[in-house]
């Protein structure tokens, strides 16, 4: 049985997000779709969507990808996330969140989403508000 819950997938890779939109949208998922933190931080703030999994790209415009999974956490504790990177040095040494490394396969990413799905969340946090969630790139 396939969740109710959506996967909210940030990139601002057009090619690469519409793509994983697709797949993951074909495999019977609902797909919500933002291209930097803030669209993402307003869409998990502000949606009655149940959002389950972030499939997070680390170098975003104004965000990098593990502090934005940090900030919606804190946002909605329970929030399990993946961070995807052509760059696995990008990652800082103390990341909690698993890295998808780019390429590939998107059976790959079909994986992984199922088997978040099964795990409990490990990072949990009281809500806070986009305000102060949001932290700038470094």
């Amino acid at each position: 049985m396939m969740s109710s819950k959506a996967i909210l997938i940030v990139d601002d890779n057009r090619d690469l997000r519409l793509l994983m939109e697709r797949v993951v949208g074909r495999a019977g998922y609902p797909v919500l779709h933002a291209v930097n933190g803030l669209s993402a931080m307003r869409l998990i703030n502000d949606r009655p969507y149940d959002i389950g999994i972030v499939i997070c790209d680390v170098i975003l415009p104004d965000i990098h990808g593990a502090n934005l999974l940090d900030s919606l956490n804190a946002l909605r504790p329970g929030v399990q996330g993946v961070l995807i990177t052509g760059d696995p040095d990008a990652v800082p040494s103390d990341c909690l969140w698993d890295v998808l490394v780019k390429p590939f396969p998107m059976a790959e990413l079909l994986r992984y989403i199922r088997a978040l799905e099964h795990e409990q969340p490990t990072l949990e946090a009281e809500p806070a508000s986009v305000e102060s969630s949001l932290q700038p790139n470094a």
